[in-house]
């Protein structure tokens, strides 16, 4: 297969290669700046709601259920945590000690100049990298998603402990 590409081809799989690497490195440090926000306002809400509870300690429904927002928040902190720590993305382009090698200009094929060989290679390194670039996202996408999960939770959570101190103490 790869024989019988010719210039043209190699040089348009390359472009598009390219396109594919760097939009990955762009996708990582969209998912880094939602995460970074996310912590950012999970961190200041915590923040807040620490404060509200040591000057209002009482066990009470309010507290109760202030308190489960705070373990989640919590737990969203921890898990965006790792997402926002640097992750290694592979960009475009190659070292030159990479590229300048003998093996692209020894055996030549007729009617290959050494730019083949140079496009092919570095497709293929390319090929590694977006490879590389995806699972990073997508392991962090994971964790977004995961976080997002416990923010839809959180407003259900508290109602929920509210309603159940508020029934237990009329028991009482």
């Amino acid at each position: 297969m790869k024989e019988a590409l010719t210039d043209v081809e190699l040089r348009f799989i390359f472009q598009q290669a390219e396109k594919r690497v760097k939009e990955t490195a762009d996708d990582g440090d969209k998912i880094y700046n939602k995460s970074i926000t996310l912590v950012s306002i999970c961190l200041t809400l915590l923040t807040a709601l620490c404060g509200f509870i040591f000057n209002n300690f009482a066990i009470s429904p309010l507290i109760a259920g202030a308190v489960l927002v705070a373990l989640v928040l919590l737990n969203v902190s921890v898990i965006l945590k790792k997402n926002i720590y640097p992750v290694k993305y592979r960009s475009i382009g190659s070292h030159p000690k990479d590229l300048l090698t003998d093996g692209y200009y020894e055996n030549l094929e007729k009617n290959r100049k050494p730019e083949w060989y140079l496009l092919y290679s570095e497709i293929m390194a390319y090929e590694e990298r977006l490879h590389d670039n995806m699972a990073n996202n997508n392991v962090r996408n994971e964790r977004l998603k995961s976080a997002y999960k416990w923010l839809y939770r959180m407003p259900i959570i508290f109602v929920l402990t509210y309603c159940m101190t508020t029934f237990f103490q009329s028991l009482t």
